[in-house]
Formats: structure tokens, sequence, C-alpha cells
């Protein structure tokens, strides 16, 4: 990982990203047999991703905003291959999700501290994300000092 320029691929094997993606849904980008990115995606009622869902009593929400964990897409991870950032792999990717679960709510939580995410939050927001709250904790993911920015597209 190269927090500085987002979630990198070293490797570029569909293994790898599965491993990297756990056992969520995967969506995955190839070219001549090289993978260039993936996504995985979840339901918020996951109990793979209870591990997230738990800390959100925890998360400072922006006043009024409401969370429906019935219908909403937790994403997590986006990762893209090094010499492929920058080239619209991400986009593709949310935009391929958004074609196959249409009029369903997206949310992904990005890393802000120790390191913050440039590359992932500019792509979010591009793809019509707002951030709508925060988590921290003193130690949270392996991390010391860590905080991710809670962001969420509505359904459209």
């Amino acid at each position: 990982e190269d927090l500085e320029r987002g979630f990198i691929l070293e490797q570029h094997s569909l293994e790898q990203c599965q491993q990297l993606c756990g056992s969520g849904r995967v969506l995955v980008v190839k070219s001549q047999g090289k993978v260039l990115g993936a996504l995985a995606f979840y339901s918020l009622r996951d109990p793979r991703v209870e591990s997230q869902t738990s800390l959100f009593p925890k998360c400072s929400w922006k006043n009024g905003f409401n969370l429906d964990l019935e219908r909403t897409l937790f994403i997590s991870p986006v990762v893209v291959a090094g010499e492929f950032a920058g080239r619209g792999i991400g986009s593709m990717l949310y935009c391929e999700l958004v074609k196959r679960n249409p009029g369903v709510p997206l949310f992904a939580g990005i890393v802000e501290r120790p390191h913050e995410n440039i590359p992932s939050r500019r792509l979010h927001e591009k793809m019509g994300f707002d951030r709508v709250g925060y988590f921290s904790a003193q130690r949270a993911f392996g991390l010391d000092n860590y905080q991710s920015g809670l962001y969420y597209r509505a359904a459209r």
C-alpha cells in the first residue's frame, strides 16, 4: 500500500485481488490477462463487515444523516495497479457497480489519519459521494491515531 497514491496493487493476479478484497463480491478490470483494478462490495448486514459496522454507534455523523442499513452497499477496498493509477480505473469500477446495482445507495470509509488517502477521497467525490461523518480512535485497523471519513452516495 502506498497511501500517498491510494491503495496500489503490487502484484497483478486475480488471486491477489480476491485475497485483498476478502470474501465480498468483487468487480475486476483486466486487460490482456493483467488485473488493473478491483472493487469489493458488501451488504451492510453482511456478517463479514461486522467489524466495521459495529463501529457505527461510535461514529460522528452529520446532523440528520441516517444510514439505510438494509439497502446500502459497503465498498471496501478499491484498489488499482500502480502504473494505472489516475487513469480512470476506479471510476470504471464504480460506474460498473452502479450499472449492476441501480437505485442502491453506496457507503465507503476513507483513511484520513495517520495518512490521508487523497486519491480515494477525490475518486469518491467525483463519483457523487458526500462526507457524512467520521470515525476516530487511538488505534484502529492496525494504525495509531486513526481517523476515516465516512462517505455516502445516495440512491439515484
